[in-house]
């Protein structure tokens, strides 16, 4: 049990990084910088509930990813703390950043297996 604790965390640090990493890349690039401060601002309030939703998931696929930013894009329109034309934007930027999650899950779903001297 304290096993899957511990690679349920080590998987939400690495999802919490790998969307920071995907946001950032983003908001470098030309797109992402003729997005409004508003927009940006919304992306990183987003993305941080994107993160805690997942690392409740647990398992975490392009599937589910998609349901969680939706579910929390809506979340935040009904909430009127995200505006209506702002979520095309919003949404293309959090799953623009899936391939670099998936990558970033695989590297550390893979077993390190170490080489015994004799």
């Amino acid at each position: 049990m304290a096993k899957e604790k511990k690679s349920h965390f080590s998987a939400g640090v690495l999802i919490g990084a790998a969307l920071g990493a995907a946001a950032t890349a983003f908001f470098k690039s030309k797109p992402g910088k003729e997005l409004t401060k508003e927009v940006q601002k919304s992306v990183k309030t987003i993305q941080q509930k994107v993160t805690a939703e997942l690392k409740k998931k647990g398992d975490v696929t392009e599937k589910r990813y998609q349901e969680v930013v939706d579910k929390v894009t809506a979340y935040y329109v009904a909430t009127k703390e995200l505006a209506q034309t702002e979520v095309p934007a919003v949404k293309k930027t959090l799953l623009d950043g899936w391939k670099t999650i998936e990558h970033e899950l695989k590297a550390v779903q893979k077993p390190s297996v170490k080489k015994s001297k004799r």
